[in-house]
Formats: C-alpha cells, sequence, structure tokens
C-alpha cells in the first residue's frame, strides 16, 4: 500500500507514461487506481464517523470471498453516494493477520513465510485494497500477529523458552511496524525511558484518540504474581502517557481509546473472589491491578464521554459503566467491542455466557470508595465491523450513536 495523499490517476490528462511506470510497481496489482490514496479530506469539527474492527483470520481454499466478504461490505458502504454519515476514517485493533493460522499445526517457522506472507496476502485482495486507498487506518497489534494469546513469559518457565518468547514477539513486532505502521511511522520511533513503544495518540477532525498496546506492554504473571502491583497489562510509562493524554483532552468533547482487549464486561471465569482466577482472562480482568488502576483514572479525572473501543472477543456488545467515586459524581463511559472481520472457528468466539453482562463491582476489595455498575447489551453484528457517529446537535450538545442506536452521553458546558 502507499501511504500519504496521491492524485487519483483515473482522472483525464494523466500523463500515460506515469500510469504504465506505476502499473509495473504494483505486483499483484494490475489497475492503478486500486491501489492509489483517494482520501476525501474533511475540515468538519463537530462531527465524525469512525468505522472499527479487527480479527480477519485468512483465507483457505473454499472461502476466498467469504473472508473478506466485511471488507466488500465497508467498501460499498464508501461508495454509497458520498452520504454525509459515511466513515471517516477506519481503526483497526487488532489480530489484522494471523501468523498462526494452523494453531502451530502447520504454521512456518521461516520469517518470509510466517510474518511477511500474511500481509502480502490481505494487501493484494481487491476488496481490502479498496477501502484503504479510502480511508485513513490507524492500527494497532495484538497477539495474533506475534502468536496465539502471547505474552511475557515468567521466569519459573526457564531462559531458553523465555528467548525463543521474545524473539517471536520481535519478529511479529518488526512486521506490524513495516506493514501497519504507515500513518505517521515517528511515532513508534520516539523513545520512553530507552524502549520503543507501540501506544500512540493523534487527532482526527479534531477529535482525540489514543491507541493503547495492551499485547507487548504486559508483565509477566503466575498465580502468585497475579494479583500484586508490579503484574500490569500496561507499563507504567504507557499508564502516565495515558494520563497526560486524557488530562489535555476536553472534558466534553468526546475521546475514544483503542484498546484491543476488552475493558468491559468483565469474563466469568475470572470474576471469582480468589485472585487466580484473573489468569483465565486475557483482557484488562486478567490483570486485575491495571482495571483498578484505569477505573480510579476515569472517577479522579471526572471524565465526561469517554469511549474505549476493543475486539479481540470476536462478539459484538457494548456496555456502559457508571464509576461512582465517594466524594465525586457518577461519570459514565462506554465500553464497545466488535466481533471479528472474519471469525469462521466457533471454538474460538465468545459467547454472552462468557461474559458478566450486568453486575456492580468494586475494583478495591480492601477500599469500597469506588464502585461500577455494568451494563451490557449484546448486538447482532452482520457486517464484521461497527460503525459509530459523533455530532453537535443545534444546541451544541453532544450526540453519539452506534450503528444509528443513541448512546447515553454526558451533557456538557457549551
Amino acid at each position: 500500500m502507499f501511504y500519504g495523499k496521491i492524485p487519483d490517476t483515473s482522472t483525464e490528462g494523466t500523463d500515460e507514461a506515469i500510469r504504465q511506470a506505476i502499473s509495473h510497481a504494483l505486483d499483484p496489482v494490475q489497475k492503478p487506481e486500486e491501489a492509489l490514496i483517494a482520501w476525501n479530506s474533511s475540515n468538519k469539527q463537530d462531527a465524525l464517523s469512525v468505522a472499527f474492527s479487527s480479527c480477519q483470520y485468512p483465507a483457505g481454499l473454499m472461502d476466498s470471498e467469504l473472508a473478506t466478504e466485511s471488507w466488500r461490505s465497508l467498501g460499498e458502504r464508501l461508495s454509497e453516494e458520498k452520504q454525509a454519515t459515511g466513515p471517516d476514517m477506519l481503526l483497526l485493533m487488532g489480530d489484522q493477520v494471523y501468523v498462526d493460522a494452523t494453531a502451530g499445526l502447520f504454521d512456518p517457522e521461516s520469517v518470509d513465510e510466517r510474518y511477511e506472507w500474511p500481509y502480502r496476502k490481505l494487501y493484494a485482495n481487491p476488496h481490502v485494497r479498496n477501502v484503504l486507498r479510502q480511508l485513513p487506518v490507524y492500527c494497532m497489534l495484538d497477539d495474533h500477529e506475534i502468536d496465539d494469546n502471547w505474552q511475557p513469559l515468567d521466569p519459573a518457565q526457564g531462559q531458553a523458552a523465555i528467548e525463543r518468547n521474545e524473539h517471536r514477539r520481535n519478529l511479529g513486532v518488526a512486521a506490524y511496524l513495516k506493514y501497519q505502521r504507515g500513518i505517521d511511522p515517528e511515532k513508534w520511533r520516539e523513545s520512553h525511558n530507552g524502549k520503543t513503544p507501540l501506544w500512540y495518540d493523534f487527532e482526527h477532525n479534531g477529535f482525540r484518540f489514543f491507541m493503547m498496546d495492551t499485547r507487548t506492554d504486559r508483565s509477566p504473571r503466575s498465580a502468585v504474581t497475579i494479583d500484586d502491583e508490579k503484574t500490569t497489562l500496561i507499563s507504567e510509562d504507557q499508564l502516565n502517557a495515558f494520563r497526560k493524554w486524557l488530562h489535555a483532552c476536553d472534558n466534553d468533547r468526546p475521546k475514544f481509546v483503542v484498546s484491543p482487549s476488552i475493558l468491559f464486561p468483565r469474563h466469568s471465569a475470572a470474576s471469582a473472589d480468589y485472585p487466580a482466577s484473573a489468569l483465565h482472562a486475557d483482557g484488562w480482568d486478567g490483570y486485575p491491578q491495571s482495571l483498578r488502576e484505569i477505573v480510579k483514572i476515569v472517577a479522579e479525572k471526572q471524565c465526561r464521554n469517554l469511549v474505549f473501543l476493543s475486539g479481540d472477543e470476536h462478539l459484538s456488545c457494548d456496555a456502559t459503566v457508571s464509576i461512582q467515586a465517594e466524594g465525586k459524581d457518577p461519570v459514565e463511559i462506554h465500553s464497545i467491542h466488535r466481533s471479528g472481520l472474519y471469525a469462521p472457528l466457533p471454538f474460538a468466539n465468545s459467547r454472552p455466557e462468557d461474559l458478566v453482562l450486568n453486575e456492580t463491582w468494586s475494583p478495591m476489595d480492601d477500599d469500597r470508595s469506588f464502585s461500577c455498575t455494568i451494563q451490557t447489551r449484546i448486538r447482532n453484528d452482520v457486517r464484521g465491523f461497527g460503525e459509530l457517529h459523533v455530532f453537535k446537535d443545534t444546541n451544541r450538545q453532544w450526540h453519539i450513536e452506534l450503528e444509528g442506536v443513541p448512546l447515553p452521553v454526558t451533557p456538557g458546558h457549551s
């Protein structure tokens, strides 16, 4: 894919020699217009439409068209008479490729086959190219860009296993940076305490986004260390960056956090009273210290109209979370989860009964000064991607709609 704005070569008067030169460079694509960026710039500041999704399992011999049906559907959505509510941008929230598609049974070991070919195959698809040339896309990786349920290993696993695990992480991250970070690559070159972070933030149409790395920034965990304050889903550096970002945000204007790991609802298997139950979860509830801290930050900041977007569970739901801190007004946030672009394996897909859909939960067992009331709605998702609309009405009040359904918002002071 090209990253940057290039004139649409389908217009009259384009130099034929340039067209032919580009055509020769675009293997396997034969038509330049299928690869050249044709974004429609927008100067809107009080409205935004976001398409978002994750989890593109690769096609096999018999399902090549079905595997990219969601991309085809989104491409049709973009061509619908330039609707005012059409997507302005695309968020891809992890597992855009599966380097481990056969769960180790036939997964290739060579670097090119395992970490390069899945991207090349994805970007060669005409439905994928059609979407990516029309929308600015912002990506974050998750486990399948590296290995199924990848996490750093506990020291008890042994040095050899740790080195193999870290080697796969490095290869997966390198491929992600090469193929998924074409927009503003300088962001990932910034150093935090000598480390190159994958998290980043950006602004689109005046709306602010924070892209969390909830995969490679997590710490090792075990039954012994699971509830330790040093066992976290995101590092202290990333948490501080999130605090700084949140502090700089307009408190009334909707703002968005992309977290590949689901924030709420919690997993049923991880909600037992004993701490080690958290090991059954791969999301925020799998790292209790981090979940407590993120809730505390939002409550203390009194952050209004904050929306968490996530993928990974292959299930569509949205939760309204009311956070009550002692001595402060309750604040509501949204945790919106969308099923995969293509998730054909039933055993890999979460079910509603796997989640605690409605509950009142205190994140501090020894301190009841914080509590959360979570109410979750399961959604039927036949498109494979979500679409969120944000706008101001004539009274200057914000509205958030998810596929045309209004979500609760906290009135601003405008």
